[in-house]
Parts: C-alpha cells; structure tokens; sequence
C-alpha cells in the first residue's frame, strides 16, 4: 500500500501464465531495484516484497512487464 517505509509490498494477478519482469525505478528513472527478470509465472494471485531501507523518501515507479506489455503504478515512500 501507499505509502510505504522500509517495505514495499506488490500484489498482482495473472489470468494466465505468463514471463514477468518487474523493477522499481526513482523520478528520475534510474533503476533502484530489480524484482524479476524474465520470470515465468502461473496464473493467479503473486505477491512480491522489497526492503527499502536506506531509499530516501519521495515518489517511485513500479515498472512490470508482463508477456511484452509495460505497464507502471506510482509509488510512495514516506516515513513517519
């Protein structure tokens, strides 16, 4: 959920199975995590998870690609 602090965590579903790549880019778009490379998944529910001490607070992009198809979701880091 958004916002996180030392830990994001990712939800998302598959309808079938299919090779995911998934990272986590800064505003500026450099990468700062790499979650999945090239990675077959099945169909269903899949939860990813990334420590994030140490980034600084501000807003980040979570990048994945499923089967050739980018899609992205805004992130938030923000700790009290």
């Amino acid at each position: 959920p958004n916002p996180f602090c030392d830990e994001a965590n990712i939800s998302f579903k598959l309808p079938t199975s299919a090779t995911v790549s998934a990272s986590i880019l800064d505003a500026q778009g450099r990468r700062t995590a790499t979650l999945l490379m090239d990675e077959k998944m099945s169909s269903g529910e899949h939860q990813l998870s990334v420590r994030t001490e140490g980034w600084s607070s501000g807003v980040y992009f979570l990048q994945i690609m499923v089967d050739g198809q980018m899609g992205s979701k805004r992130m938030v880091k923000g700790c009290r």
